[in-house]
């Protein structure tokens, strides 16, 4: 599994995101929305979303759209990735 995750470097939440897929081991790829004009589009056209983390899963090429930072802890609870 693979994870998408669309912010800003000057996002608390984001930085806890990308530094709780690190901890646990996933592989993430980070799109600032600042900096990368489709990322800005894809968070707030396709995912209909103002805030930000929107962390996205894709596993053999299915995407599904995880939520924020809180979705994601659930999430990988879920998944038995880690214990919370």
């Amino acid at each position: 599994m693979i994870f998408h995750v669309y912010g800003d470097d000057n996002c608390t939440y984001c930085n806890q995101t990308k530094n709780l897929l690190k901890d646990s081991n996933q592989i993430f790829f980070y799109h600032d929305i600042r900096q990368d004009e489709f990322a800005m589009r894809y968070v707030k056209e396709e995912l209909a979303s103002r805030t930000i983390p929107q962390i996205v899963s894709e596993n053999r090429g299915v995407f599904d759209h995880v939520g924020g930072y809180k979705e994601l802890v659930d999430y990988l609870a879920a998944e038995s990735i880690f214990n919370t």
